[in-house]
């Protein structure tokens, strides 16, 4: 999903997600977010991505 195909992220820190993944991601998160609840009764009242890039 990523545009540099990196999990580590963008070269300068920023955005690196394609934007034709945008939807996909946030279902993966909203996905991941209920199966944590289902499996492990870990609530959640939002969600939000981030990363810890590396870059300078």
């Amino acid at each position: 999903m990523c545009l540099n195909h990196n999990p580590s992220g963008a070269a300068d820190g920023g955005t690196n997600l394609q934007p034709w993944n945008h939807r996909q991601f946030a279902t993966h998160l909203a996905v991941t977010a209920q199966r944590s609840r289902d499996a492990w009764g870990v609530p959640f009242v939002s969600v939000e991505p981030f990363n810890e890039p590396s870059s300078d």
